[in-house]
C-alpha cells in the first residue's frame, strides 16, 4: 500500500517533514539509480546560488536561533484517486518539545493527529472517524541516551531524528538541501509578499521504472527578505506540462516566545497504550544497513522490521 493512501500517516508526515524528503529517498539505492534527471528526460544542472539561498533559510531558523517556534501548518495531496486534506499547529521548543495538533480529512472522513513531548516521552493519539483512538508512546529520554552512545550508526541517529515529528523546520529544510539537486530560482509573489521560488529534482533517480507514490520535482518558496519557508510543493509531469500533488505550507509563524509549559504535557487516560520504545531499541542496535529492505515509510512511531 502506498504511504499516501494513510490519511493518519499523512497528517503526521505534514507536520513532521517525512513528507518532504526525509523518507522517500530509501526507495533508491545505488544499483537501482543513475544520475540527476534519469529517467525524467529533463536534465537538469546544479545552480549555485539556488543551493545557497537554501542554505541561507536553513541557517536562519536552525533551532540555535530560534529555539522556540509556532506555526500554522496546512497540507494536501491531490492524486488521481486520492484526496487528503490537514491543517493546525506545530509547536516546538528545546529539548524536544513538540506539540503538532492537526484536523485531518479524506474525503467524508475525518480525524485528528496528536503528537506531544515534553522531551522525556514523546506520544502519539489518533483518531480517523468514528473509531476508538489508538495511542503510541516512546521514552524519547532512553532512545536519545542511546543515541548518543559511542559506536551508534550515524545512518541510523539521522533516519531517527528526521523521521520525527520533533524535527523541525530546519531539519526539513537540510534534508532537502542534502537529497535534492537544487537547479533554479526565480522571483515571485506569494499572497502578495515578495518571494524566491527555488526548484529542486532528486539528486539519484531510479533508472528504470518509478516508485509508485514518488513525486518527481520539488520547489520551496522562501519569504524574500525572511527567507521563511513558506510554502513547499512536489510535483508530477502531466499532459499539460505538470501538476502539482503534494503541497505542504507553513503559515503566520510565530519566533523564540515561549509557550505555556502545559502544551507539551500529555495524559492518555484510559486508552490502551502501545510502548515504541523497545522496537526503536532494537532497530538502533541492530546492524546497518538491516540484511532485508525496510519498508520505506516505517510506522509513526514504532520502527519497522
Amino acid at each position: 500500500m502506498s504511504w499516501y493512501r494513510s490519511p493518519l500517516l499523512c497528517g503526521v508526515v505534514a507536520g513532521a517533514g517525512l513528507l518532504c524528503g526525509a523518507v522517500w529517498p530509501q526507495v533508491f539505492s545505488p544499483a537501482a539509480s543513475s544520475g540527476i534527471g534519469a529517467g525524467s528526460g529533463r536534465p537538469r544542472r546544479p545552480d549555485p546560488h539556488t543551493a545557497h539561498l537554501l542554505d541561507q533559510a536553513r541557517r536562519a531558523y536552525d533551532p540555535h536561533r530560534v529555539p522556540w517556534l509556532k506555526t500554522d501548518v496546512w497540507q494536501r495531496i491531490n492524486l488521481d484517486d486520492f484526496a487528503y486534506q490537514a491543517e493546525g499547529t506545530y509547536l516546538s521548543g528545546p529539548d524536544h518539545r513538540l506539540r503538532l495538533d492537526l484536523a485531518i480529512r479524506a474525503g467524508r472522513v475525518a480525524g485528528r493527529v496528536l503528537a506531544v513531548s515534553d522531551g522525556t516521552t514523546l506520544w502519539l493519539w489518533q483518531r480517523l472517524g468514528a473509531n476508538e483512538p489508538t495511542v503510541q508512546k516512546l521514552a524519547l529520554a532512553d532512545i536519545v541516551r542511546l543515541l548518543n552512545q559511542p559506536g551508534t550508526n550515524a545512518t541510523v541517529r539521522e533516519r531517527f531524528y528526521h523521521s520525527h515529528p520533533f524535527a523541525g523546520v530546519a531539519p526539513l529544510l537540510d534534508g532537502l538541501r542534502r537529497q535534492l539537486t537544487w537547479t533554479d530560482h526565480e522571483e515571485v509573489l506569494f499572497r502578495g509578499r515578495p518571494a524566491i521560488r527555488l526548484s529542486g529534482t532528486w539528486s539519484q533517480r531510479p533508472a528504470e521504472a518509478w516508485p509508485e507514490g514518488l513525486p518527481h520535482d520539488c520547489a520551496i518558496v522562501l519569504d524574500r527578505q525572511t527567507l521563511w519557508p513558506h510554502r513547499i510543493e512536489w510535483r508530477d509531469p502531466a499532459p499539460e506540462g505538470e501538476r502539482v500533488v503534494v503541497e505542504l505550507e507553513f503559515r503566520a509563524p510565530v519566533f523564540n516566545q515561549r509557550p505555556a509549559e502545559r502544551l507539551f504535557a500529555f495524559q492518555p487516560g484510559t486508552a490502551l497504550v502501545a510502548d515504541c520504545t523497545a522496537a526503536w531499541a532494537a532497530c538502533l542496535t541492530a546492524p546497518w544497513p538491516p540484511s532485508r529492505p525496510r519498508s520505506p515509510v516505517p510506522d509513526i512511531l514504532c520502527p519497522s522490521n
